[in-house]
Order: C-alpha cells, then structure tokens, then sequence
C-alpha cells in the first residue's frame, strides 16, 4: 500500500508541475502579445503637429500670398503641335512606333497621332493633349516641347570696353 500512496503523489507533483509550465507558457505568450499591441500602436500613430493659428477674415486677406505655378501647356500651344495619320507616319518612317506609350493600345492606320516638336515622339492625340496640359514634357524623354530662347554669349570685354 505504501506503493499506491507514493506513486499517486508523484503523479499529483507532475501534474502540478505540468500545470505551472501551462500556466508560464500562457502568460508569457498574452504578455507579449500585450507588448506587440502597445509597440505596434505608438509605431502606427502619425506625427501630431501643430494645426497652424486660425485667422480671422481680414487677417487672411492682407496676409494672403499667391503662388503662381506652371502646370503645362495651354491648348493653344498643344494645338498647334502637328498631326499625322498613323499610315503616313509608317510611309514616312519604317522604325515608327506601333503603339501609344500612354495608354498602351495598339495604333489603327485611321488613328491621329501629334508629334512633339524637338524629340517627334509619336502619341495619340486624346492622350497626349490631356498629358501636356498637365506637364510641360514628353512622356517619353521628358523634354520640354516648348522652345528655349537661343543663348547669347556675354562677352565682358565688348561690354566693358577696351582696357587703355
């Protein structure tokens, strides 16, 4: 009998045992959890600034500065850009391109392509006019299309005169 008593006690100190590394293992995992939830919300949040002074009317109106900026071209520019038939461009260039880098669709012979000046890169016309009024360049190599004034040389003798 001594035997049955001694066994059933170490049965209850594994068990005990195994109960205590169950209940580690769980509260270990839920504290990390909790510290992955506290990092991740401090990390996610933004910066907070500042919200600028509020003004009254008539502070904004003397205090109002205006930016001029340059988005693109105006229509009257764009459309006074050339145009050819996608059939003539091929009689007149066997490397041309056989389709819009915009929008990715293969040229018909019916479709009306505008060439860029400078470059003479090849578009639709519905998808390069909108493109060019939104910026002044070519999609493709990003010059301007529009004409840069010629450069003057500055001579500073000529303007300076001749030293005596």
């Amino acid at each position: 009998m001594n035997n049955t008593i001694d066994s059933s006690a170490v049965f209850t100190e594994k068990m005990n045992g195994v109960a205590t590394y169950i209940f580690g293992v769980t509260f270990g995992i839920v504290f990390l959890l909790i510290i992955i939830a506290i990092v991740s919300y401090f990390c996610n949040r933004g910066p907070t600034l500042p919200s600028p002074p509020q003004q009254n009317s008539s502070e904004a109106q003397t205090n109002n500065i205006s930016v001029a900026v340059d988005i693109g071209l105006d229509e009257t520019t764009i459309q006074s850009y050339p145009t050819l038939l996608y059939s003539l461009a091929k009689l007149k260039n066997k490397d041309t391109v056989s389709y819009c880098s915009i929008c990715l669709s293969d040229y018909e012979n019916t479709d009306m392509l505008r060439v860029l000046p400078d470059c003479g890169h090849l578009f639709h016309e519905k998808c390069v006019d909108p493109w060019l009024q939104l910026r002044p360049t070519c999609p493709l190599c990003r010059k301007s299309p529009i004409p840069t004034p010629p450069v003057i040389p500055f001579d500073r003798c000529s303007s300076l005169g001749t030293p005596s």
